[in-house]
C-alpha cells in the first residue's frame, strides 16, 4: 500500500494544503515548527482516527475555522486505488472510504485496507523517530534482547514475560499434590458435601418417588406440547387448502378440457396461408366465371341458352336482387370486421379478468352498496387509528428506555462513590477521623491494586492484533486469548452492580474528613432518589409493553375481519380495500362486458339481414351455384350473371374462334384451380379437419386453450406447494371432515396437557414441602454453590494454562518461521551501516549478540549509543522486509538518525533508498545535508 496524494482540509497549521508524493522515497524538509510532526500525525489520524481528548497526543484542531480533517489517496491496496477521507465526528472522527468502482464504506472497510492494524501497532512497526531509538539505551541486557527478539519475529516484547506470569498464577490456583491452593481445598469440600447429601437423600424415599413422578410428567408434557404444535401446523395447512379449493377445482377443469380437446401446435401462419389460397381460388373462380360467361355470351349470340331463358323469365326479380347485392356486400364486409373486433374485445376481457384475479367464466363482483362502503371505510379508519396509536406508544417506549438507561448510569456513578455501610455508620459515630496523610496513602494503595487489570487490558489488545497479523490457526487462538484477557481485565476495572452498596473504602484502608462525610450523606440521598425514579420508569415501561401487546392483538383481529370481508364480497385475497372507496375497480371490466354484448347484438342483426337477402335470392340457385359459406362469391357470380344476360340481350353475335380460345384458357385456369384445392386440402389434413369452417374453429379453439394453459400455469405456480396435499382428498367434504377431526384431537390434547400440568404442580408443591422440612434442600444448595465456585476456579486455571502454552507455542513457531530470515537480513544491514566493523547479528541463548570484525562477540547493551541505534534500525528494516507477505504499509521516519555520524548517516539513507523500490518511505527531517542528498523531485520543502 502506498500514499499517492495527501489533501488536508484543516489540521494544526495546515489548511487547504495538498501534497502529491513521488515514487519511491519522499523527503519532507523543513525547519522547526515547519509542520513535519503535524503532517506525520495527520497521516496517522486519517488511517487510524483522530487523537482523543483524554490521550496524551495532540489533536491539532485548526484555529482558523476550517473543517477538521482531510483525505489520503492510496494505491496498490487490496482494492486498487482508494480514497480515504476523515472529518470531525463522534469518537475518532467520521471516515468515508471510496473504492475505484464507486463502492463506499466506513471503518470496517478501512480496517481491511490497513490489514487490521491499529495506531499503536503501526507506530511500533512502521513509524519511528529519535525517541524510539533512544529508548533502547534505557533497557537492561535481558529486556533489550527480548525486545529485539519480539520485534524481529512478531512485534511485541511482552509475550514471553506474560507466559511466565500466567504459569505462576495458575500454580497458585491448583497443584496435583497440594492442599493449600484454592482448587485443592474446593475439591476436598465438594467430596465431603456430596457424602452428606447422599446420606440425607437415602433417608428420603418419598422424595425420590416424587422426583421420578415429576420427571415422567415433565416428559409427558413435552411430548404433548410437540404433538399440539405439529397438529396446529397441520391445521394451518388444511385450512389453507380449504380456502384454495376453488382454485384446485379450476385447475382440474382446465386440465380436463386441455386433455379432452388435445392442445396441438398449429402453424403460426396457417390462417394466412389459407387466406392466400382462398384469395387465389377466388381469383381463378372469377376467371372461370368470366370465361364461362364469355362462352355463354358468345353462345347466346349464336342462339338463346337456358340461362338467357331463365333471365328473361325472372328478369324483374333478378334485377331487384342484384340492386340489393351491393348493400348486402357492405353488410358482409362489416360483419367480417366486427367479427374480428369481437374476438379481440373478448380476448382483452379475459386478460382483464385474469389480471384482477377473477375467474374468466365466473360472475363479476357487484358494485358496493352504501352499507358495504361504510363498513370498509370504518375498517380502514380503525386500521389508521391503530397504526397511529402504535407509533405513539413506540415513541413513548423509546423515551422511557432512554430515561431508564440514564437513571441506571447515574445510579452506577453514585454507587461508585458510596462508602461501605459499616464505614458510613462508624464515621457517623466519630470513629474514623484521621489525618489527610492516611487518606492519601489509602488512595494510592487502591490505585496500585488495579494495575494488574490495566496490564491485562494492554496484553489483550496486543494479543488480538498479533493474532490478526498472523492470520492462521495459531493466530486465531491468540485472538481468542486476547478476548479472554479483555473480558477478565474489564471485570476487575469496571464497577460491579450489586444489590449492596459498593464500598468506597474501609477503616483499615483509608480515613475521611467531615466534609467527605457530608458529601456521602448527600450522595446517599441522590442515590435513593434515583432508585425510586428508576423503579417508577420500570413500572411505566411494563404497563406500556402490555398496551403494545394489546394493540398487536387488535391489529391481528382487524386483519382477519378485512380478509373475511374480501371473501364475502368475492374479492381476491391480496386486493386493496382502499381502492373500493374512491372508485369502482371493476369499471373497465364492466364496460368491456357491455362492449362485447353490444358487438354480439350487432353481429346477430347483420346475420339477420344477410339471411333475409339470401331467402330473397333463393330462386337463383337453380341457375347460379350457391353455398352458404361462400356468399361473397355468390353475389359476384349473380352480378356477373345479370350483367352478362343484359349484354346478351343487347347483342347476340357468334364468334367461334373466340369461344375456342376462351375454352383453352378456361382449361388452364381449371388446372390451376385443382392444384390450389389440393394445397387447401393439405392444409386441412395438417390440422386434422375436413372443411374451412372447422379449420377456423380449430385455430379459435387452440387460442382459447392457450389462454387456459397460461391460466393453468399461473395457478400451478401459485399452488405448487399445495397440489400434492390436494391429491390426498377425494373432495372438499373429505378435507373439511379431516379438519374437524384434527381440531377435536387438538382439543383433547389440550385437556390432557392441563390435567398433567396440574399433577406436576401438585408434585412440585409436595417436593418443596419435603425440601423445606429437612436439611436436604440446604445441602443441595450448598453443593450447587460449591460446584459453581469450583467451576469458576477451574475456568480461570485452564485459561491461564492455555494462554501460557499458546504464547510459548506461538513464539516457537514464529522463531522457526521468520527469525532466521530476519536475523540474516539484520546482519547484512548492520554490516553495511557499521562499514563492515560488525559482521553478524546472532540470537543465542535468548540473547542478541553481534560479532566484531576481529571475531569478538558483544551483547547489545555493550554497544555504544550510536551503534545500538544502528542495530535497532537494521532490525526494524529487516522486519519490514520479511513482513511483506503479510502486510505492506508506508514506512514513516521522523529524524531518526541525528546521532549517526556523516558516513553512517549516508549509508542508512542509501539503504532506505534501496528499500523504497518496494516499500514507500516518507522521511521527515530538518537537516540540510539530507535535503541536498536527494533530487528535487523527491523533496517537499515545508515552510
Amino acid at each position: 500500500m502506498k500514499i499517492k496524494t495527501i489533501e488536508i482540509y484543516g489540521y494544526g497549521k495546515w489548511v487547504n494544503q495538498t501534497f502529491d508524493l513521488a515514487e519511491g522515497m519522499q523527503i519532507f524538509y523543513g525547519k522547526n515548527e515547519a509542520g513535519k510532526s503535524t503532517l506525520m500525525s495527520f497521516i496517522h489520524s486519517i488511517l487510524f482516527g483522530f487523537p482523543s481528548k483524554q490521550g496524551s497526543d495532540l489533536q491539532y484542531e485548526p484555529r482558523k475555522g476550517s473543517q477538521y480533517g482531510g483525505r489520503l489517496r492510496l494505491v496498490d491496496t487490496i482494492y486498487g486505488e482508494v480514497l480515504v477521507e476523515r472529518i470531525k465526528g463522534k469518537g475518532n472522527g467520521k471516515v468515508l472510504v471510496t473504492l475505484a468502482d464507486g463502492q463506499i464504506g466506513e471503518e470496517d472497510l478501512l480496517k481491511r485496507i490497513v490489514f487490521g492494524l491499529d495506531k499503536a501497532t503501526y507506530q511500533a512497526l512502521f513509524s519511528f523517530n529519535l525517541d524510539g531509538l533512544q529508548k533502547i539505551q534505557q533497557m537492561s541486557g535481558g529486556k533489550l534482547s527480548r525486545y529485539f527478539l519480539s520485534v524481529g519475529t512478531l512485534g511485541n516484547e511482552h509475550l514471553l514475560k506474560i507466559a511466565d506470569k500466567f504459569q505462576q498464577q495458575a500454580a497458585k490456583l491448583y497443584k496435583p499434590t497440594g492442599r493449600v491452593p484454592e482448587i485443592n481445598q474446593k475439591l476436598a469440600s465438594l467430596k465431603q458435601k456430596e457424602q452428606q447429601l447422599k446420606t440425607a437423600k437415602a433417608k428420603n424415599t418419598e422424595y425420590n418417588q416424587l422426583m421420578s413422578q415429576k420427571l415422567v410428567l415433565t416428559g409427558s408434557l413435552h411430548e404433548n406440547q410437540e404433538k399440539r404444535e405439529a397438529l396446529e401446523i397441520n391445521l394451518v395447512q388444511l385450512r389453507r387448502l380449504s380456502n384454495n379449493w376453488s382454485h384446485f377445482n379450476e385447475i382440474q377443469e382446465i386440465q380436463n378440457q386441455i386433455q379432452k380437446e388435445k392442445l396441438t401446435d398449429l402453424p403460426e401462419d396457417g390462417l394466412y396461408q389459407l387466406k392466400q389460397v382462398n384469395d387465389e381460388l377466388q381469383r381463378l373462380t372469377k376467371e372461370i366465371i368470366q370465361a364461362q360467361e364469355q362462352i355463354a355470351y358468345l353462345s347466346q349470340k349464336a342462339g338463346q341458352s337456358e340461362d338467357f331463358s331463365f333471365y328473361l323469365e325472372h328478369k324483374l326479380a333478378i334485377k331487384e336482387v342484384v340492386l340489393e347485392a351491393n348493400q348486402t356486400q357492405a353488410v358482409l364486409q362489416s360483419k367480417e370486421i366486427l367479427q374480428a373486433q369481437y374476438l379481440q374485445a373478448h380476448y382483452y376481457l379475459e386478460q382483464l379478468l385474469t389480471k384482477m384475479g377473477l375467474p374468466v367464466y365466473g360472475d363479476l363482483p357487484a358494485p358496493l352498496a352504501m352499507s358495504e362502503q361504510e363498513q370498509i371505510h370504518s375498517q380502514l379508519e380503525a386500521e389508521k387509528a391503530l397504526k397511529e396509536r402504535k407509533k405513539v406508544l413506540a415513541y413513548e417506549k423509546q423515551r422511557i428506555d432512554f430515561q431508564l438507561e440514564s437513571c441506571n448510569q447515574q445510579i452506577d456513578k453514585l454507587e461508585n462513590q458510596l462508602w461501605e455501610n459499616k464505614t458510613f455508620h462508624d464515621f457517623n459515630q466519630g470513629s474514623t477521623i484521621e489525618d489527610s496523610s492516611n487518606l492519601q496513602r489509602s488512595k494510592i494503595i487502591k490505585s496500585i491494586s488495579k494495575m494488574p487489570a490495566y496490564v491485562g487490558l494492554g496484553l489483550a489488545s496486543v494479543s488480538i492484533i498479533l493474532g490478526l497479523i498472523l492470520n492462521s490457526g495459531i493466530g486465531w487462538g491468540i485472538v481468542a486469548l486476547g478476548i479472554f484477557l479483555l473480558a477478565g481485565s474489564s471485570y476487575f476495572i469496571l464497577p460491579k452492580h450489586n444489590k449492596e452498596i459498593k464500598p468506597h473504602g474501609t477503616p483499615s484502608e483509608a480515613t475521611y474528613s467531615y466534609e467527605e462525610y457530608i458529601q456521602q450523606v448527600e450522595i446517599r440521598k441522590q442515590w435513593r432518589e434515583k432508585l425510586a425514579e428508576a423503579d417508577e420508569a420500570t413500572e411505566t415501561l411494563n404497563q406500556m409493553m402490555l398496551q403494545i401487546e394489546e394493540l398487536e392483538s387488535l391489529d391481528l383481529q382487524l386483519n382477519q375481519k378485512q380478509q373475511k370481508l374480501k371473501t364475502n364480497l368475492g374479492l381476491p385475497v391480496d386486493f386493496s380495500l382502499e381502492s373500493l372507496i374512491t372508485t369502482d375497480p371493476f369499471l373497465e371490466i364492466r364496460q368491456q362486458i357491455q362492449l362485447v354484448d353490444q358487438q354480439e347484438a350487432e353481429l346477430a342483426e347483420q346475420e339477420r339481414q344477410l339471411t333475409k337477402w339470401m331467402d330473397k335470392a333463393e330462386f337463383c340457385k337453380s341457375i347460379v351455384n350457391y353455398s352458404s359459406d361462400r356468399l361473397a362469391e355468390f353475389i359476384v357470380v349473380l352480378q356477373q350473371f345479370y350483367q352478362k344476360q343484359q349484354e346478351i340481350e343487347k347483342s347476340q353475335q357468334t364468334i367461334s374462334q373466340q369461344v375456342t380460345e376462351i375454352n383453352q384458357q378456361l382449361a388452364a385456369v381449371k388446372e390451376q384451380q385443382a392444384t390450389l384445392k389440393a394445397e387447401k386440402l393439405q392444409l386441412f389434413q395438417l390440422v386434422e379437419v375436413t372443411d374451412e369452417e372447422a379449420y377456423h374453429k380449430k385455430y379459435i379453439l387452440n387460442q382459447q386453450l392457450q389462454q387456459k394453459k397460461a391460466r393453468l400455469d399461473l395457478l400451478e405456480d401459485q399452488m405448487a406447494e399445495d397440489l400434492v396435499q390436494f391429491a390426498r382428498y377425494r373432495d372438499e367434504q373429505a378435507l373439511l371432515e379431516s379438519i374437524i377431526e384434527e381440531e377435536e384431537y387438538l382439543k383433547e390434547l389440550k385437556e390432557q396437557f392441563d390435567q398433567r400440568l396440574n399433577q406436576k404442580v401438585e408434585c412440585e408443591v409436595a417436593l418443596k414441602n419435603l425440601e423445606e422440612g429437612g436439611q436436604y434442600s440446604v445441602l443441595l444448595q450448598e453443593l450447587a454453590n460449591l460446584k459453581s465456585e469450583l467451576q469458576e476456579l477451574v475456568d480461570r486455571w485452564s485459561s491461564l494454562q492455555i494462554a501460557a502454552e499458546l504464547i510459548e507455542l506461538t513464539l516457537t513457531l514464529a522463531r522457526k518461521d521468520r527469525l532466521p530470515a530476519t536475523m540474516e537480513d539484520t546482519s547484512i544491514y548492520f554490516k553495511r551501516l557499521t562499514e563492515n566493523k560488525y559482521l553478524r547479528v546472532l540470537f543465542r541463548n535468548e540473547q542478541i549478540e553481534v560479532q566484531h570484525q576481529d571475531g569478538t562477540f558483544f551483547e547489545a547493551q555493550e554497544l555504544s549509543k550510536g551503534t545500538a541505534e544502528q542495530l535497532y534500525v537494521a532490525l526494524r528494516l529487516a522486519f519490514v522486509k520479511n513482513a511483506e507477505d503479510l502486510l505492506e504499509m508506508p514506512l514513516l521516519i521522523d529524524d531518526g538518525f541525528v546521532n549517526f555520524d556523516k558516513e553512517r548517516k549516508g549509508l542508512v539513507l542509501h539503504l532506505l533508498n534501496e528499500l523504497s523500490q518496494t516499500n514507500q518511505i516518507l522521511y521527515f527531517t530538518y537537516e540540510a545535508e539530507i535535503y541536498n542528498e536527494f533530487p528535487q523531485s523527491q523533496v517537499k520543502v515545508l515552510q
